[in-house]
């Protein structure tokens, strides 16, 4: 993108204080935000009181470097960690809500929403998984370790956020649209 993305604005305010404002309102705690490049720009421009910071040294190894991070952050009495990309700044609060709700009726492995078919994020793992995640590599998500698990939850969505996340100009402006919708719909 140019920049740094957790930075790039989107109706003024940065994609992470989006998504952090969103976490906030889903009435989620003991949060932690994995950071690593430019980390040091992001703590200054971004408020993150009430917000335990990790710090990836390895974060140009990928994705899998953060999620590595995190979880070994998350508190020893949580039972399962919300996994949340800081690029996804339009997923809906009440799919917050949604997820973990499914999740505490029946504690499955992993809570993964999907929107009009489509697999998105974020997803919700079950502390159960947390070792096989730690095994992963590189820019690799969690579809290897939870491919053929049968307690997979699998919810419907009616929020395009869980598929839209924030990788070139032209995602940023399928954001910026969705953005002024729903600016729309709550002004009127």
């Amino acid at each position: 993108m140019g920049h740094v993305k957790q930075l790039i604005r989107l109706g003024g305010e940065p994609l992470l204080g989006h998504v952090i404002r969103t976490i906030r309102e889903a009435g989620l705690h003991d949060l932690i935000a994995v950071l690593g490049f430019a980390a040091a720009e992001i703590m200054r421009d971004i408020p993150l009181e009430g917000i335990r910071v990790a710090i990836n040294p390895a974060f140009a190894e990928g994705l899998a470097g953060s999620v590595r991070t995190g979880l070994a952050e998350v508190a020893a009495e949580s039972h399962a960690a919300l996994i949340f990309l800081a690029d996804q700044p339009m997923v809906l609060t009440s799919t917050l809500a949604l997820l973990v709700a499914k999740y505490q009726e029946s504690r499955p492995s992993a809570v993964i929403p999907t929107y009009q078919g489509q697999r998105g994020n974020p997803v919700l793992l079950d502390r159960s998984l947390f070792a096989k995640a730690m095994e992963l590599q590189g820019d690799e998500g969690f579809r290897r370790i939870l491919q053929g698990l049968p307690n997979i939850l699998w919810v419907e969505v009616d929020d395009p956020g869980v598929v839209l996340d924030v990788d070139t100009p032209e995602d940023l402006e399928r954001c910026q649209a969705l953005y002024r919708e729903r600016s729309t719909r709550i002004a009127g």
